[in-house]
């Protein structure tokens, strides 16, 4: 039944497509689901073979919250076979479990119906970091952001979308007189994680001190030479900082000002010793790439952010030595 209802929809959709072509009402009617329903029609090239797609993706917001949507069809040959439809991770996303309630394996069913359900959201937030005493950005995202971004800023975990799909989490709760901020870019999988504690140690004043860490668990998993087994699944890239934050003017719908100061390293760690070139590289983090007899490959901001009226701004300085990039 839910196979024949998502039939039934698609077909509306080619109809008014097909309508919209031609002059007349169903053309704006056309501009209308483009413009606010975010509708694709198209093609999509996934692991290197080409699909057809039919993609409804709109956007909703209710004061802080946002909720992105993502309703695909995508197809190999036939739109009205969905054993062709594209399967991302093996998982039919429009079947709602009807594999296994037949047979009576009812948790499954449930899971994969709430996995099914997982699929048609693309995000999900509410509030926003260093505003909100409380936000959250849960799905496929663009701005990941740890603090003030020293370390790491506007990281997107969407870019294969959508033939991978991930469900990464920033959030964050603050007490008064001390907060975090933690974030994953994948849940289920988890390769880029961090966090960042802070403390406001005056009574009655803004200013908090933070420390911040950012690990990327697979840094070198991209590398596909065979000269670079011994690295790969044995090294990760390691972040660390400290911050100052004061804010000076709380956001309004006007305006908002805060001063901030960062400073930063980071490091690769190494899980097991291993020789490359005939060199001899030990476990542990690699802390001689920081120092060595007095600090290197470090990094440093200062400065201003903000926002006038939905203008947001920044201005700040930046330092930093050796092989240390921000952001």
């Amino acid at each position: 039944m839910k196979r024949r209802i998502a039939l039934l929809v698609l077909l509306g959709i080619l109809a008014l497509s097909a309508a919209g072509a031609q002059a007349g009402p169903m053309a704006g009617v056309m501009d209308w689901m483009r413009d606010n329903m975010g509708m694709e029609m198209g093609s999509v090239t996934i692991d290197g073979k080409a699909y057809s797609k039919i993609v409804l993706s709109p956007e909703v917001r209710m004061g802080r919250l946002k909720l992105g949507l993502y309703l695909p069809v995508i197809y190999k040959d036939d739109l009205f076979n969905p054993g062709t439809w594209y399967a991302p991770g093996g998982n039919n996303e429009w079947n709602f479990g009807a594999d296994y309630w037949g047979s009576g394996d009812y948790i499954k069913a449930a899971l994969d119906v709430a996995a099914d359900l997982v699929l048609k959201v693309k995000y999900l937030e509410f509030g926003q970091p260093l505003e909100d005493k409380f936000f959250v950005k849960v799905g496929n995202l663009h701005d990941l952001t740890i603090g003030h971004g020293l370390i790491m800023r506007n990281y997107r975990n969407d870019s294969d979308f959508p033939s991978i799909r991930r469900t990464g989490v920033n959030t964050g709760f603050d007490f008064g007189a001390f907060g975090f901020e933690a974030l994953a870019n994948d849940l289920p999988i988890p390769e880029i994680v961090g966090a960042r504690l802070y403390f406001r140690p005056i009574k009655g004043s803004k200013l908090a001190f933070g420390v911040s860490g950012v690990a990327d668990l697979a840094a070198a998993s991209d590398l596909n030479d065979p000269s670079f087994d011994a690295v790969q699944d044995n090294f990760m890239f390691l972040g660390a900082g400290a911050d100052l934050d004061l804010p000076i003017i709380k956001k309004n719908e006007i305006l908002s000002l805060r001063a901030f100061a960062d400073a930063a390293v980071t490091l690769p760690y190494v899980k097991n010793a291993f020789t490359y070139n005939s060199v001899d590289i030990a476990a542990g983090p690699q802390t001689d790439i920081v120092w060595d007899g007095g600090p290197k490959n470090w990094g440093a901001a200062a400065g201003f952010l903000g926002n006038v009226l939905f203008i947001d701004w920044r201005l700040e300085y930046r330092y930093y030595t050796g092989v240390f990039r921000p952001s």
